[in-house]
């Protein structure tokens, strides 16, 4: 199973999705009146529905925001619903998570239970996020050069340290979205996050 998915993902998109899709207006934003039915059968609860509403008629409105709900009602379901949309609309990312260490294996596992994106953990050694870097990052074209115009990860999710260690390797990208968990953390003016 996991073979045949890095085969599809390793699958070069035609270039009409290599593109760059605005944002819609705020014209265009309608509210979601029952939860989309996402992989894996899953669904959203009436409450998490109403913060992806929330979310997304922020996004729509060109508005950042901070979803600060009860901790156990799914922010992080919420939050990925939420990019699953934008990604489901034709933005195909990139998309950056940005969560402290402890969380990541469970980002990854409700991304990859929830939604059909391309996503790739990018932390480890030097050695480990340079193979990331060489074959998660970009396609290549017949020469084995990549191909800087589409990414091949739809997200990407880090920790904030690896943000302050990579920052020159991440900070090229063009990142659609951004969601930052515990973001409490950026109370230091000085901070990388706040550069990109």
């Amino acid at each position: 199973d996991k073979i045949k998915q890095y085969k599809v993902f390793s699958e070069l998109p035609p270039k009409d999705k290599w593109k760059f899709k605005k944002r819609p207006s705020a014209d265009n934003w309608s509210q979601l009146k029952e939860s989309p039915l996402y992989k894996g059968g899953n669904t959203l609860r009436p409450y998490q529905l109403e913060g992806l509403n929330w979310l997304l008629f922020s996004w729509h409105n060109n508005r950042n925001c901070i979803l600060a709900d009860e901790m156990g009602l799914g922010k992080t379901i919420q939050s990925l619903t939420f990019v699953n949309s934008v990604w489901e609309y034709g933005i195909r990312g990139p998309f950056l998570i940005i969560a402290p260490l402890s969380t990541i294996p469970n980002w990854q596992r409700e991304f990859e239970g929830w939604t059909e994106m391309n996503v790739v953990v990018y932390h480890g050694s030097q050695q480990s996020k340079s193979m990331i870097q060489e074959y998660e990052f970009y396609f290549k074209n017949g020469k084995g050069e990549p191909i800087k115009e589409i990414t091949k990860f739809n997200v990407l999710i880090t920790t904030f340290e690896i943000i302050v260690t990579d920052f020159q390797e991440l900070k090229s990208f063009n990142w659609r979205i951004c969601v930052i968990d515990e973001a409490h953390r950026l109370k230091n003016r000085n901070c990388k996050l706040l550069e990109g």
